[in-house]
């Protein structure tokens, strides 16, 4: 993210929220299986496309980085993302596609800013292994 401070106030009580405690559940159970972590990961970039703000849009290409660490760890192609933090991102995904949450997604338009406040969170908290995914994405090509 480019402007940390961006992040709305509401990722820390939206991470207590019980809504984020089930998607961190769920998350340990998505890292494990690469044909579901894959399928979430097609769920969320749906999702992702239908968005606008300015908001979102501060962490577009950070999330959109995500999910193809995502993918390349579903593949078993990168590995190189401590377990903490790759669920960490999972959960905040995971979040980001339920329609019940803290903020519901049908209060318009307010529903969606707990899902980027997570997101914007989960990125920050991993931003050296975004970069260093970033970096190593950049030898393969």
């Amino acid at each position: 993210m480019k402007n940390p401070s961006a992040i709305p106030a509401d990722s820390k009580r939206a991470r207590k929220h019980n809504s984020f405690k089930k998607a961190s559940r769920k998350a340990d159970a998505y890292a494990n299986d690469p044909k579901k972590l894959k399928n979430l990961i097609g769920r969320a970039n749906k999702r992702a496309s239908g968005k606008a703000g300015a908001r979102f849009e501060q962490i577009w290409e950070d999330l959109q980085t995500v999910f193809a660490m995502l993918r390349a760890y579903a593949k078993g192609d990168y590995r190189e993302i401590p377990y903490k933090v790759l669920v960490s991102l999972i959960a905040a995904v995971v979040y980001f596609i339920s329609p019940i949450d803290l903020i519901p997604d049908f209060i318009i338009p307010v529903g969606f800013l707990d899902d980027v406040a997570v997101l914007g969170w989960a990125i920050n908290e991993a931003r050296e292994h975004i970069d260093r995914f970033r970096d190593w994405a950049k030898t393969i090509k």
